[in-house]
């Protein structure tokens, strides 16, 4: 007999899922097999979709058997509409390992299980004395609860302190735009007066149109005579 491992991934309803592994279970004692632990891991949500299904719940189980067992599990998976993946290989621990390994679990304290739920009764009383507790607080200590140590409020009202100067010495700062604005009339101004010096005449052209005027009129007595 071989020692076998397969896993199937279940895509029934929560409910259905205890009936689903037990008939594996019960395909392969039919068969002559011997289970050695079910292994449950639970439900796992898929990288993608499988049949419109979102996620699944996943079984191993360990089991002993002939040769033609897992050709017997893979027919029936097959017809099995609940099953979504399955997969049947030689496993490469021993029993023992396994055995071992399900030893382990089983004496591994139930956490979960043990803390039982507490009754609505119960949580709706511990609800309730948290709220009593604040009601009967006086303003001083709910004053003083709310209260800052002297270190942070020191921090916090340095903090305002120097927002507030860099704020003001921002609003004293003109800005760029303005810079420039105020230079333009300036520009305007001197470009103005460099223009107009250099249309106004000067002294020595004046004096050379003076001479040739005198000359001009010279010349004609001169034609005369």
């Amino acid at each position: 007999m071989e020692f076998y491992e397969t896993i199937f991934i279940l895509g029934s309803a929560p409910d259905a899922i205890d009936a689903e592994i037990q008939k594996v279970v019960d395909l392969i004692t039919t068969n002559k097999g011997q289970v050695v632990h079910v292994d449950r891991w639970g439900m796992k949500k898929f990288a993608y979709e499988i049949r419109k299904k979102e996620q699944g719940y996943y079984t191993c189980v360990y089991f002993k058997g002939d040769k033609n067992l897992p050709a017997h599990l893979e027919s029936y998976y097959k017809l099995n509409e609940s099953c979504l993946r399955y997969l049947t290989v030689v496993s490469i621990h021993t029993p023992e390992e396994i055995a071992a390994r399900a030893e382990k679990v089983e004496a591994r304290p139930a956490t979960k299980a043990a803390a039982a739920p507490k009754p609505a009764a119960e949580r709706a009383e511990e609800k309730t004395v948290p709220e009593k507790e604040k009601a009967e607080e006086s303003p001083e200590e709910r004053a003083e609860t709310t209260e800052l140590p002297a270190e942070q409020t020191e921090e916090a009202l340095e903090g305002d302190e120097k927002t507030e100067a860099t704020v003001e010495k921002t609003e004293e700062m003109p800005s760029q735009a303005e810079a420039d604005e105020k230079r333009k009339p300036a520009q305007l101004a001197e470009s103005v007066g460099d223009t107009a010096a250099e249309m106004e005449p000067s002294e020595e052209a004046e004096q050379e149109k003076d001479t040739k005027k005198k000359e001009e009129d010279k010349t004609p007595e001169s034609s005369s005579d």
